[in-house]
C-alpha cells in the first residue's frame, strides 16, 4: 500500500473516530451538572454508562485519537510540502514509490518463506506417515531427534528474547537525563540528579543479570546439542570486542568441554566410510583421544601397513545426520533475533558459519590446504614452521604425522625444554605475517590447541624449537588487491596516518566508521592508535575500552554486518594471535610484534612495486625513467625497513638477555 493511500485511510479512520465519539457522547454520557450545583444540566439517560466506565472509555478514545494523529503526522511529513519545488516533489514521490516497492518485496519474501516452511513441514509429515506405514523406525528416530534439537534451540531463543524484552523494559528515558534538561534550560535539582543516577545503576544491574542468565541458558542448550552449536559458542567466546563480558566468560568453557564420541561409533564410521575394520588399518589405536573439538577428535595410533605412528582425526558421526538442519536452525534463530532487536544485525555470523563449516567438515580439503601451506613455506629454510604430513585422507577421517609437543601457550613446557617463549611469540608473528601479507593464504583458526611447540636442533636459524601448525580445515585466500590494501592499512595504523586509515578502511571494509574499524582490527583504543600502537597496554586503556564498547555496540555491529568475509576471519585470527602473544611474551610491549608486521607490510608493498617495474621493463625495455622509479622504490622500502630491523634486533637481544637472566 502506498503512502497516499495510507494517509487517506488514516483520515477516514480519524473521521470515523469523531463520528463514533460524538454518538457515544450523545447516547452514553451520564448526567452532567455545573460545578457547585446539585441540579444536573442533562436529563437522565437510561443507556448512560457508569461514570468510571465512561471516563475509561473516553481515555481509550483519546489514546486512539492521539495515535491516529501521530500516524497522520508521520505520513504527511513523508510527503512533499507546498513550498517544495516540482523537482523536489517528484524526487520525494519517487522515494515513496521505491519505499513502497521495498515493503512489498519484504512482504512477498515473508510470504514465500512461510510457504516454504509450510511445504517443508508437510513434506516431513508425509515422510513420517510413510515411514510409520512401512515400519522404517530409523527415519522416525532421525526425525524425532532433529525435531527435539530444533525445538530445544527455538525454545531457548524464545525464552532469552522474552527475558531481554521484559528485564530491560524500564530503560531510562534520555529525555530525563539532567544534562539534556539543563541544555534545554530546565532547572535540575540534586534530587532529580540522584534519581537519574539510581535509574542508570538499576538498569545496568538488570542488564548484567539478564546477560548472565541468557548466556547460561544458551550455553546449556549448546552443550546438549553439541556439534556446530559448540562451534557457535566458541565463536561467541572469541567476540570479546563485541559481546558483553558475561557472555564471553560464560562461553569460554566450551573451548575445552566438547562431548566425546565413543570408540564403537568411531569403529562404525571407519567401516561405513572405508569399508574395512579398525584393526585392518591400525595395529594399535588409543581409545583415549588426544583432544576433542566441536567437529572432530584426534586419537594416537600406529598404521598397520608401515608401522608409522600417526594422529587419526575422526569427525563426530552425528554431524552428518544433523548438520544441515542445525545450520538452518541457527540461521533462523539469528534471523528472528535480528527482527526482534533491529539495532543488532548478526546475520553475518550465520552467513560465515554456512560458508566455513562445509569446508571444515571435508578432510580431503583439509589435506589440500595443508599441502599448499607447506609448499608456500618450503623456500624458507630458516622458518621453524612444521606442517604434519598427511598419509591419507577421506571426507570424515584422516591419518597424519604424529607431533609430540606442548601447546604454544604452555610456558612451563617451554621453560622445561630450554625454549625461549619470546622467540616462540616472535616466530609465530613472522609465520602469520608471511601468510597474510605475502602469500594471501591464511590459516584462520590459530587457537593454542592448534599450535604445538617441540624441541629441535636448528643450526640454520639458531632456534631450538619447531612450531607445528595443526587443523588446516579453515583457510581463507586473499586477493592481491585485498592483501595489499590490508598491508597498507596496517602500515597506516602503525604510522598513525589518519588520512590513510580513513582511505583504506573504506577500501577494505566499505565503511566510513574508520575509528571503530581500526579499534576492531587492532584490539586497541583509538587514542593509543593515534599516538603509538607499539606502547604497552595499560589498566587505563583496558578500563576505557570496557567503558566505551557498550556505547559503540551498534556501530561495531554495523561494521561487522558490512565487511567482507575475509575480514571477519582475519578479525578472529588477529584476536587469537594477540591472546597467544600476550600469554607467552615476557616483554609486555607489543612494539616487537608491530615491528615484525611492519616489515612484512613493507615487503608486500615493495614486492608489488618491483613486479610492476619488471613488467614495464619487459614491455618497453630499460630507461632512465624506470631507473628513477627503481631508486624511489628502493628508498621507500629501506627507509622503513631498516629502522624496523634495528628495533627487531634490539628486542631480540633484550629477549635473549632476559632469558639468560631467568635461567
Amino acid at each position: 500500500m502506498d503512502r497516499v493511500t495510507q494517509l487517506q485511510e488514516s483520515l477516514d479512520h480519524m473521521s470515523h473516530l469523531f463520528v463514533t465519539g460524538l454518538d457515544y457522547l450523545h447516547t452514553r454520557a451520564p448526567m452532567v451538572a455545573p460545578v457547585g450545583s446539585s441540579i444536573p444540566v442533562t436529563k437522565a439517560n437510561e443507556r448512560a454508562e457508569a461514570p468510571g466506565d465512561f471516563e475509561r472509555a473516553m481515555q481509550d478514545f483519546a489514546r486512539d485519537l492521539c495515535k491516529q494523529n501521530r500516524r497522520i503526522d508521520t505520513l504527511i511529513s513523508a510527503l512533499p510540502g507546498e513550498e517544495a519545488s516540482e523537482q523536489d516533489q517528484t524526487r520525494q514521490f519517487e522515494e515513496l514509490a521505491q519505499s513502497n516497492e521495498q515493503a512489498a518485496a519484504r512482504l512477498r519474501e515473508a510470504i514465500a518463506q512461510a510457504r516454504t516452511m509450510l511445504d517443508h513441514t508437510l513434506f516431513a509429515l508425509r515422510l513420517l506417515a510413510d515411514d510409520q506405514a512401512q515400519g522404517r523406525s530409523e527415519s522416525f528416530r532421525h526425525f524425532t531427534k532433529a525435531s527435539v534439537r530444533c525445538l530445544r534451540a527455538g525454545a531457548t531463543g524464545v525464552v532469552v528474547a522474552a527475558d531481554y524484552k521484559w528485564s530491560l523494559r524500564h530503560k531510562p528515558d534520555p529525555a530525563d537525563d539532567p544534562a539534556t534538561l539543563r541544555a534545554a534550560g530546565v532547572p535540575v535539582d540534586a534530587a532529580a540528579e540522584a534519581r537519574w543516577q539510581e535509574a542508570l545503576h538499576e538498569f545496568a544491574s538488570a542488564k548484567s543479570q539478564v546477560h548472565l542468565r541468557s548466556a547460561r541458558r544458551v550455553r546449556a542448550c549448546l552443550m546438549q546439542s553439541g556439534g556446530i552449536y559448540i562451534k557457535l559458542g566458541q565463536h561467541l567466546a572469541a567476540m570479546t570486542y563485541l559481546l558483553p563480558k558475561e557472555w564471553t566468560d560464560t562461553m569460554t568453557p566450551l573451548q575445552d568441554q566438547c562431548p566425546q564420541t565413543d570408540l564403537a561409533d568411531i569403529a562404525e564410521l571407519i567401516q561405513d566410510d572405508l569399508g574395512c575394520g579398525m584393526d585392518d588399518l591400525f595395529s594399535t589405536f588409543d581409545p583415549q583421544p588426544l583432544g576433542v573439538a566441536s567437529l572432530a577428535q584426534v586419537h594416537r595410533a600406529v598404521l598397520r601397513e608401515n608401522g608409522e605412528e600417526v594422529a587419526v582425526k575422526v569427525q563426530h558421526p552425528y554431524l552428518d545426520e544433523f548438520v544441515q538442519i542445525d545450520m538452518r536452525t541457527v540461521s533462523t534463530i539469528i534471523d528472528i533475533a535480528t527482527r526482534l532487536f533491529p539495532e543488532f544485525q548478526f546475520g553475518w555470523l550465520s552467513e560465515e558459519m554456512n560458508v566455513s563449516l562445509p569446508q571444515e567438515l571435508n578432510f580431503v580439503r583439509e589435506r589440500a590446504n595443508a599441502e599448499r601451506v607447506a609448499l608456500n613455506f618450503a623456500p624458507l629454510p630458516n622458518c621453524p614452521l612444521v606442517i604434519p604430513q598427511v598419509f591419507w585422507a577421506h571426507r570424515r577421517i584422516m591419518a597424519m604425522e604424529y607431533i609430540n609437543g606442548g601447546r604454544v601457550d604452555d610456558v612451563a613446557y617451554m621453560r622445561a625444554h630450554g625454549i625461549n617463549p619470546d622467540e616462540v611469540a616472535t616466530e609465530l608473528t613472522r609465520v602469520f605475517s608471511e601468510m597474510m601479507f605475502i602469500h594471501g593464504w591464511v590459516h584462520c583458526d590459530p587457537h593454542p590447541g592448534n599450535i604445538l611447540v617441540r624441541p629441535a636442533h636448528r643450526t640454520d636459524s639458531g632456534y631450538n624449537f619447531d612450531l607445528a601448525l595443526l587443523d588446516h580445515g579453515l583457510y581463507r585466500e586473499l586477493s592481491s588487491e585485498f592483501r595489499l590494501d590490508y598491508a597498507r592499512m596496517w602500515r597506516a595504523l602503525m604510522s598513525a596516518n589518519e588520512a590513510d586509515i580513513r582511505t583504506y578502511s573504506k577500501r577494505l571494509a566499505g565503511t566510513d566508521l574508520y575509528i571503530v574499524f581500526s579499534c576492531i582490527l587492532t584490539g586497541r583504543d583509538w587514542q593509543v592508535i593515534r599516538s603509538d600502537l607499539g606502547q604497552a597496554r595499560t589498566a587505563t586503556e583496558l578500563e576505557h575500552v570496557v567503558t566505551n564498547v557498550p556505547n559503540l555496540l551498534v556501530q561495531i555491529v554495523d561494521v561487522l554486518a558490512t565487511v567482507p568475509r575475509e575480514l571477519l576471519l582475519l578479525f578472529k585470527t588477529n584476536d587469537l594471535l594477540r591472546s597467544v602473544d600476550q600469554a607467552i611474551r615476557t616483554t609486555p610491549s607489543p612494539a616487537i610484534t608491530m615491528a615484525i608486521m611492519g616489515r612484512y607490510c613493507t615487503k608486500a608493498i615493495y614486492n608489488e612495486s618491483m613486479a610492476q617495474l619488471r613488467c614495464q621493463t619487459r614491455k618497453s625495455g630499460y630507461s632512465l625513467g624506470l631507473l628513477r622509479d627503481w631508486l624511489r622504490c628502493q628508498y621507500a622500502y629501506w627507509r622503513i625497513q631498516l629502522p624496523l630491523e634495528i628495533v627487531e634486533w634490539c628486542f631480540h637481544l633484550y629477549a635473549r638477555l632476559y632469558s639468560l637472566l631467568m635461567l
